[in-house]
């Protein structure tokens, strides 16, 4: 797979001039370093994408359900009504992400790091969020219903 000619293709799809949409489902891409890439709309269903770095990339509306995100760096990503429904992301780093009106539903969130991560609006309907960082995250209208929320801390300074 060459994934630099795929994102180059991506590149020109996103800016209406030929190329097509990245296509990456079902690819083992652990380690991958897509950090800074506009990668609005690809599709990772399904991708082993465990370590790979997101760190400010653009991720709009990118399909990423049943992708393995565990331990992902994706600080400062554009997730925007990106699709996560049943994505691992355990012990994955979205600190400062976007994640408004995203689709976390069923997601394993597992000691993730969510400070100061924007939630608005996002679905977390049975997500597993236990131990997950949320301090300073922006949770307003989030749908957190059926939501696993033991040892979630909300504010650092709180004492238990």
């Amino acid at each position: 797979m060459d994934i630099k000619a795929i994102l180059a293709d991506h590149k020109l799809w996103l800016a209406d001039r030929g190329g097509q949409q990245a296509d990456f489902s079902g690819a083992n891409l652990q380690w991958c370093d897509f950090a800074g890439e506009n990668l609005q709309e690809a599709n990772f269903e399904g991708a082993d994408l465990r370590w790979a770095d997101f760190m400010r990339a653009n991720l709009k509306q990118a399909k990423l359900s049943g992708a393995n995100l565990e331990e992902a760096v994706l600080t400062q990503a554009n997730l925007l009504r990106a699709d996560f429904k049943g994505a691992n992301l355990e012990k994955a780093t979205l600190e400062q992400a976007n994640l408004k009106w995203a689709n976390l539903e069923e997601a394993n969130l597992r000691e993730a790091n969510l400070i100061k991560a924007t939630l608005k609006r996002t679905n977390l309907k049975k997500a597993d969020l236990t131990k997950a960082l949320l301090a300073g995250a922006n949770i307003q209208y989030a749908n957190l219903q059926g939501a696993h929320l033991a040892g979630t801390l909300l504010d650092p300074n709180k004492k238990d």
